[in-house]
């Protein structure tokens, strides 16, 4: 059991390919003590055969939950990037009109800022404004 439980935890491969370590181990364990028979009364080995049975499906069960969770977590992150990404994009390009604009002779527009702090806003400013257009 203590094979199966640490494959089950350390070994990061898909649940699929745990399969023939859940059933091969249980199949042949079982088979042998029933078929070439045990020095356990047949009550006792059948008790261990149960809780070897349920050993091996908490283990399976479990391993199976890391990875839904794992998949979940991934997906999360990869949503997160994306809509970064986007948001990344659109200031950029609102920054490149704006540089355009700037750069075309607007004086009216033009405004004393401090570090770029004055830009950034007027650009989150745009962005929120389209967003809720």
């Amino acid at each position: 059991d203590g094979l199966l439980t640490a494959s089950h935890l350390m070994l990061s491969v898909r649940w699929v390919m745990l399969i023939p370590l859940e059933v091969v181990p249980l199949v042949c364990w079982a088979s042998l003590a029933l078929l070439l028979g045990s020095p356990a009364p047949l009550r006792k080995l059948l008790t261990h055969i149960f809780m070897m049975t349920t050993l091996t499906l908490a283990a399976a069960i479990g391993r199976r939950q890391i990875e839904y969770h794992e998949r979940i977590a991934f997906s999360q992150v990869v949503d997160e990037k994306s809509r970064r990404f986007s948001l990344e994009h659109r200031l950029s390009k609102l920054e490149d009109e704006t540089d355009t604009k700037a750069s075309s002779g607007d004086e009216a527009r033009s405004v004393a800022m401090t570090n770029g702090s004055g830009a950034t806003a007027e650009i989150f400013h745009r962005v929120e404004r389209e967003g809720s257009s």
